[in-house]
């Protein structure tokens, strides 16, 4: 099996992104989960931070230092 790695651009999505990350994760367990998030100004970066101390995520969070735009982060 070639390995997968799914990348979620992320800007001020605190209502959603535990729920879409958890998803995908169920969606796809095995895949690696990257969350780049775009200099958000909410707790989205705070919330992926946290949630990447799960391991069986297999999450890693991306904070980028301006926002630049969804496109410019992946």
């Amino acid at each position: 099996m070639e390995d997968l790695t799914i990348f979620i651009p992320a800007y001020n999505e605190e209502g959603s992104i535990e729920k879409t990350v958890r998803l995908v994760h169920k969606t796809n367990p095995h895949a690696k989960i990257m969350v780049i998030d775009n200099k958000s100004t909410d707790s989205t970066l705070e919330i992926m931070k946290k949630m990447e101390k799960e391991k069986e995520l297999n999450l890693k969070v991306i904070a980028n230092e301006v926002n630049k735009g969804y496109c410019g982060s992946i």
